[in-house]
This record gives structure tokens, sequence and C-alpha cells, in this order.
């Protein structure tokens, strides 16, 4: 898989993340709305926790404080 299929991956779960938090990351949506298989989506990322973090990693969140507190239901 190309490097493009990866920065596809991580866009589409960046937008879940916002939207619905690291609980609503789920390969099988994110592989749905990126057109891309789920399992194909384990050739970048060994599980939820490596795709959460490297959305993290990656995030271009203004406020990263407030993402991080919405993730975990805090607002």
């Amino acid at each position: 898989m190309s490097e493009n299929a990866k920065e596809a991956i991580l866009e589409t779960a960046r937008r879940t993340a916002q939207a619905h938090g690291y609980g609503g990351l789920n390969f099988r949506d994110i592989g749905a709305e990126g057109g891309i298989k789920a399992a194909s989506i384990y050739y970048h990322f060994a599980s939820k926790g490596d795709l959460g973090a490297a959305v993290a990693m990656a995030a271009e969140y203004d406020d990263l404080p407030a993402a991080v507190k919405k993730s975990a239901g805090l607002f």
C-alpha cells in the first residue's frame, strides 16, 4: 500500500475522531468512508490504539486540550 493510502486513512480517521472522539474510531467505518477495505487498514495500523496514536500525533487541532477532553467525553 502506498503512503497516499496511509495519509487517506489518517485523514479519514482524524475527521472521525474530531466528530466522535476516540471511541468513534472504527476500522470498518473508516474504511467505508475512505473507500478502502477495513482489513487493509491493518497493513498500516496494527490496532485501534496504533491508529488513534497516529491520529493524535498528526492532528492539526487548534486546541488539543479541548479535543482530548471531547474524546474523553468530558464535555
